[in-house]
């Protein structure tokens, strides 16, 4: 997926001193020089070097700045960065200003007698665990909602999968091979699960477990199993459990293993204790390095290179530690450069009061200035504030919806805000796994439900304010995802109080399943409407599917203010027998007439879709017809869930 990021958002005025976000999108050593932030339009000539300082999400980060008194030709800033890990970005952002209070430096090397390669350390613990991110679920346990594929096998028809990863520099020594999945099904019966695990060949583990739970397997291999090279690793499902077929994920697989301390394309990061340790299959003259310990970072110092077989070695003393330490080493000519950007600081977000608050991605902002005047009319004070003003302001330049529940926060308490307006689609795909080129415009939170349903997108936990699950504000969102949309969006909204189709509703249900009554739950919501409305009920149960889709389908092409179905669904349709698609949403005709849809179903309002192709998107945004708002579940939900909300959204409605 694809993050979009407007053009107006990289023009910004710069301050007095530029403010400036380097974008570390990789672990390892990165150098940015006064010349390549000049060339940048960055000037800190002049500027005291000891005034510089870098930060990460707000946090002093120590670096290492070179060159005269006052940063100019020769200067640079040099940092061990770090990429980010999470759900939206491996993007992380270091924001470097001119700040005396933040300028963190890193510890100069250790003042210690000069080391040589014999006794130093020349091996490491190595990880090599493949992490493709190939399929996206919400029922993945954990963060990470993606994982590598699933495996289905029948009863009496065991199933192998074959997977490899390669290691290299391999050194004698133990071993161990890390496989992790999940079971996608779960049997009354248990264990319901039964998987060996075989490497190059040989039988390595064999487990049994139960239901939707996650197996992470760590197992130890002596010497011979792992081999240099391509290594082949073996899933079988042999299906003995007694149930009919089973399911599991495979997420991610690989090895830890002991290696050779040999440089990969002139860097190298490893954990190690050793009072010192070699580096070898360096080009370079010369080469660097940095000691991690927590929040300490320690210069090694830039040291000569020797001639070796394999290239050049560098041999570094560490620096004392109560714990193992982090390393990072490099040859000049492989340090990483940061991106570089003008930090987007928008303190003017703080300060306009905002009862209705309009978080927007800028490609919508001139479309929504008729709503804005609308309700500033109605005697509202509004803000609108650009997300990528937002993700500058209040996350630290990192893209994500975290920046935007701060805001949200913020606003709540500061600036009166009653209730909040998203303007933008989104997408489950945010770093591009899926190949689809879906745009994330405004990211939205997920939330977990329950067992089954582990990671669904949750707008309303923005205007949950003291994290208890139930939101304190109102908070909706226009999915749109050109300016058109958003004007579309705008015309229906202000045009629908006026449409001409006041106090008219049509409500629709499915047919009775599973005990649950969708026309009862119906029935208890005619009951709340007010009398004086024209109500059309459409319901399975009475006219047959047939029957009902056909008096279905004219009621919403005649134009009803207010709509609701209860009843089974998916995000593209109403009823497993087919009372109402996309398709059909994308053929209504009630043009000029757009209803309130109210959805009690499952999946109803799932947004984070990257094909955009689901039953609300056609609602929405498929014209001046269809609907001007949907409400709904946007995971699964029990038909219990459908009569309360009902219930408690038509007392609130009407």
């Amino acid at each position: 997926a694809r993050r979009a990021v407007s053009g107006a958002a990289r023009a910004l005025p710069a301050p007095a001193r530029p403010v400036v976000d380097l974008l570390v999108d990789r672990d390892g050593i990165y150098r940015v020089t006064h010349e390549q932030l000049a060339a940048a339009g960055f000037d800190f000539s002049g500027v005291p070097a000891s005034a510089l300082a870098v930060s990460l999400q707000g946090r002093p980060v120590p670096v290492r700045v070179e060159g005269p008194a006052r940063f100019g030709r020769g200067s640079f800033v040099e940092l061990v960065g770090e990429a980010a890990d999470g759900l939206y970005t491996r993007t992380n952002v270091y924001r470097l200003r001119v700040d005396p209070t933040q300028a963190a430096r890193v510890a100069p090397p250790p003042a210690l007698a000069a080391v040589s390669k014999q006794g130093s350390a020349g091996s490491y613990l190595a990880s090599n665990v493949v992490d493709q991110n190939l399929e996206w679920t919400f029922g993945a346990p954990g963060d990470d909602p993606w994982y590598r594929d699933w495996v289905t096998a029948f009863s009496g028809a065991a199933v192998t999968r074959e997977y490899s990863f390669t290691v290299d520099r391999l050194l004698p020594g133990d071993a161990t091979l890390v496989f992790e999945l999940w079971g996608m099904t779960d049997w009354a019966a248990g264990p319901d699960h039964h998987v060996r695990i075989a490497l190059n060949g040989h039988q390595v583990a064999e487990r049994r477990f139960d239901g939707l739970a996650a197996l992470a397997l760590e197992i130890p291999l002596h010497d011979g199993l792992l081999v240099e090279g391509e290594n082949r690793v073996t899933l079988t499902l042999p299906v003995d459990t007694g149930v009919d077929f089973e399911v599991v994920a495979v997420d991610r697989f690989g090895a830890r293993f002991p290696r050779a301390l040999v440089a990969r394309d002139g860097g190298l990061a490893f954990d190690l204790r050793a009072a010192a340790f070699t580096v070898d299959g360096f080009g370079d003259a010369r080469a660097l390095a940095y000691q991690r310990d927590g929040e300490r970072v320690t210069f090694l110092g830039a040291v000569p290179t020797s001639p070796t077989p394999l290239g050049r070695s560098a041999t570094f003393r560490t620096a004392p530690s109560l714990a193992v330490p982090a390393f990072a080493v490099a040859q000049p000519s492989a340090l990483l450069e940061p991106g570089l950007r003008a930090a987007a600081l928008a303190p003017e977000l703080r300060r306009q009061p905002a009862q209705y608050l309009v978080i927007a991605h800028p490609d919508f902002l001139g479309a929504l200035e008729p709503l804005v005047a609308a309700r500033r009319a109605e005697g509202r004070s509004v803000q609108v504030a650009d997300v990528e003003k937002v993700y500058g302001e209040f996350g630290h330049g990192r893209f994500g919806a975290d920046a935007i529940r701060s805001y949200i926060d913020f606003a709540a308490a500061r600036l009166g805000t009653e209730m909040v307006l998203l303007v933008g689609a989104d997408t489950y795909d945010y770093l591009g796994f899926g190949g689809t080129g879906s745009i994330s415009f405004v990211p939205t939170l997920y939330a977990e439900l329950g067992p089954i349903v582990r990671s669904a997108p949750a707008d309303a936990l923005f205007g949950d304010l003291d994290r208890d699950g139930v939101p304190e504000l109102p908070v909706g969102r226009f999915p749109v995802r050109t300016a058109a949309e958003a004007a579309l969006m705008v015309g229906k909204t202000l045009a629908y109080p006026t449409a001409g189709h006041a106090g008219t509703a049509l409500l629709a249900a499915d047919g009775r399943d599973f005990g649950a009554d969708f026309s009862a739950i119906s029935d208890a919501t005619f009951a709340l409407l007010p009398g004086d409305w024209t109500i059309e009920r459409d319901y399975v149960d009475t006219l047959g599917v047939a029957g009902a889709r056909a008096a279905l389908l004219a009621g919403l092409d005649r134009g009803v203010a207010y709509v609701q179905y209860v009843g089974h669904s998916a995000p593209d349709y109403w009823s497993f027998s087919g009372l109402f698609t996309r398709e059909d949403a994308q053929a209504l005709a009630n043009s000029g007439r757009p209803s309130v849809f109210a959805q009690w179903g499952c999946w109803n309002t799932f947004f984070v879709a990257p094909d955009a192709a689901t039953l609300a998107d056609r609602l929405l945004t498929g014209g001046d017809r269809g609907a001007v708002a949907v409400l709904g579940p946007a995971a699964l939900a029990a038909s219990d869930s459908h009569r309360q909300m009902s219930e408690l959204l038509t007392r609130a409605l009407f």
